[in-house]
């Protein structure tokens, strides 16, 4: 009979409907929120969802999901936690942490570590290098606030003291004036540019994606891999969890805690933390690094004609 007949296949994978649960229990943060009392409701009902994910089925087993079907593209849950501030959320370390943590024991290939690191590969100036290799990572290079703060961290670098590389989540492009100018100042102080042209921003990495993107950063050899930001763009969050130089870190892109144990330290400075807290490192799951003052870049404008 023509209506009781079996499909030929599954319309979803078990890895696929599993990351499809995960997403579910975890996709409640709205973008934006009316009041406080709706804020409060959705960080509650993230807690719940992730609680469960924790505790697993009733014989306790586990999601085992991919990456590629564990996220969508919008930007990471815990993003969207840190806009609503420490106020509504203040145990966001912990939370981060969690976060990251569930996602490395569902998803099945999310951590990783470069061969050359599990093998106790050394800092590129032991091998020889006279100048550190500094690897900054983003898809969001251009006229955003990504791309106009690595503007004002990268081209006042010293060229004969630090070699820089911009990796590129995908690829360059210049849209409009602003994006060309912020770009073309970015090139012209990188030493390299190593675009992962193969990865789109549709995708939050499947398989050969992933394998592609691990092996053409870890093949830099960078002394240190800054990400720009962690989670605004899924695939930096899913690259975070890489192990592709001896140090990582982050940096206010996002001005946020990672939660990632890959994320080694955070750099802010004194004007982005609270002058009320007495411990600004409490806020954070990485080793702090601030700096004095408050971040200001201001590039040359052309003179009146």
């Amino acid at each position: 009979h023509a209506g009781t007949g079996r499909w030929p296949e599954a319309l979803l994978s078990q890895r696929e409907l599993e990351g499809a649960k995960l997403k579910a229990a975890l996709a409640v943060m709205p973008v934006t929120h009316e009041t406080a009392d709706e804020a409060s409701e959705a960080v509650a009902r993230f807690i719940v969802g992730i609680s469960l994910l924790i505790a697993g089925d009733a014989c306790g087993k586990f999601l085992q999901s991919s990456v590629f079907a564990g996220f969508d593209t919008r930007s990471v849950e815990t993003v969207r936690l840190a806009y609503l501030g420490p106020a509504l959320v203040p145990h966001l370390p912990e939370l981060a942490s969690v976060y990251s943590r569930l996602h490395l024991r569902s998803l099945v290939g999310l951590g990783y570590v470069a061969p050359a690191l599990r093998r106790g590969g050394c800092l590129g100036r032991a091998q020889g290098r006279q100048r550190p290799r500094i690897g900054f990572l983003s898809g969001l290079f251009g006229d955003s606030a990504v791309g106009n703060m690595a503007r004002g961290i990268i081209t006042p670098l010293p060229q004969q003291a630090l070699e820089v590389i911009l990796v590129v989540l995908g690829t360059l492009r210049k849209k409009g004036q602003g994006g060309s100018q912020v770009i073309d100042a970015l090139v012209t102080r990188a030493d390299k540019v190593e675009e992962l042209s193969f990865w789109p921003s549709a995708s939050p990495g499947n398989p050969e994606e992933l394998r592609r993107a691990r092996s053409a950063i870890s093949n830099l050899e960078l002394d240190v891999l800054v990400f720009l930001e962690v989670g605004l763009d899924v695939r930096s969050f899913v690259l975070a969890h890489s192990r592709l130089a001896p140090v990582q870190l982050a940096t206010y892109g996002h001005a946020s805690t990672t939660g990632v144990p890959t994320i080694d330290f955070f750099v802010t400075h004194e004007a982005f933390e609270p002058s009320d807290s007495s411990s600004p490192s409490s806020r954070y799951s990485e080793r702090l690094v601030i700096l004095p003052g408050l971040p200001y870049f201001l590039p040359s404008t052309p003179a009146e004609e």
